[in-house]
């Protein structure tokens, strides 16, 4: 079926609407504190959380790279991982360069609730607690 004007008309009203609502969700989520809070408690439930989540802060990386920043194991790290991405805060995308690996990435919760600035807390408080 060929696309008329008034179809890409329609297709361009829809995304409009669908980045309004999108938006209308992300202010949503920051402005309710029961969110955040959420973000803390799962963040820091897990030992590594925190630090693991901050890894990716440059960008995606896959197990070996954040194994590399952090100094944990690799089934420590794949945990750890599978936590994070359990509770949206890091997604799975295929590595382009290795078809077997997978990285792994902030989503947009850190443009929404600034996950990392919570992450940094945490990783104070634990320091703090440590001294």
């Amino acid at each position: 079926m060929a696309e008329t004007k008034e179809s890409q008309q329609d297709l361009g009203a829809i995304r409009t609407d669908i980045e309004q609502i999108r938006a209308m969700q992300r202010f949503t989520t920051a402005a309710t504190e029961s969110n955040r809070t959420f973000a803390e408690d799962h963040l820091g439930d897990m030992v590594g959380s925190p630090e693991v989540y901050i890894s990716l802060q440059n960008g995606p990386l896959n197990l070996d790279g954040i194994m590399a920043v952090v100094k944990k194991s690799r089934p420590r790290v794949s945990k750890i991982c599978s936590h994070l991405d359990l509770f949206g805060f890091i997604a799975k995308i295929p590595d382009p360069s290795n078809k077997k690996s997978r990285l792994f990435v902030w989503t947009d919760l850190e443009d929404v609730l600034k996950v990392s600035a919570i992450a940094r807390r945490l990783i104070k408080k634990a320091n703090s607690k440590k001294n």
